[in-house]
């Protein structure tokens, strides 16, 4: 139990030390796959998306893109706890609502982090 614990916690420390954030554009193709509403009776006309399952096609499709699949890359951002770090935008369109985007998720992502590393220190006060 021990090991198990100190491996989480080191996990942990692994993951806020360091920020990788990746903002993509393009198309992905995914087939609509409505399921029965919650509760609903057999051959109910009221049907909600699978948006669980949706996210999991995505992530599916950006590990192993098919045809359909076209991506950019708009900006990547590693940091490290340091402040050492690495960005790339993209040549064309760098002041677009993507790159912005990009911005503000880096922004609120460190932000997390350090609220995080400053709760783990204060378990250790």
């Amino acid at each position: 139990m021990k090991d198990k614990i100190t491996a989480k916690i080191g996990k942990f420390i692994d993951d806020i030390t360091t920020l990788d954030v990746l903002t993509l554009s393009g198309s992905i193709a995914l087939k609509p796959d409505p399921r029965p509403e919650p509760g609903a009776g057999a051959g109910a006309g009221v049907k909600e998306l699978a948006w669980d399952d949706y996210f999991k096609d995505i992530v599916g499709k950006l590990k192993t893109p098919d045809d359909a699949t076209k991506l950019e890359i708009v900006a990547y951002t590693h940091t490290e706890l340091d402040a050492d770090s690495v960005n790339f935008y993209r040549t064309a369109g760098t002041e677009d609502a993507l790159r912005d985007l990009h911005l503000r998720t880096v922004e609120s992502a460190t932000k997390a982090r350090l609220d995080a590393v400053a709760a783990f220190a204060r378990v250790f006060k």
